[in-house]
């Protein structure tokens, strides 16, 4: 989903709060990730919101600087 300023913990080059189309299309594409489940993980709720302007949509793609809401398929 992300690289953000003040790292939670340790990250592969994305991280993100996915749906399952967004999760299979990188390891499709061997692309390194970790996903965050935000039900499960609940301190991370707010970092994703900061992230996404307050949208409580999934998934949320950090990539480096850039932020990605929803998913088209694309990775």
């Amino acid at each position: 989903l992300y690289r953000p300023p003040a790292p939670v913990r340790d990250s592969p080059a994305v991280r993100m709060t996915a749906t399952t189309a967004a999760r299979e299309a990188c390891v499709a594409k061997k692309v390194d990730f970790e996903f965050i489940d935000v039900l499960k993980e609940t301190e991370q709720l707010d970092v994703m919101m900061k992230y996404s302007g307050g949208q409580r949509r999934v998934p949320v793609i950090v990539d480096g600087e850039k932020v990605s809401i929803g998913f088209n398929g694309r990775t």
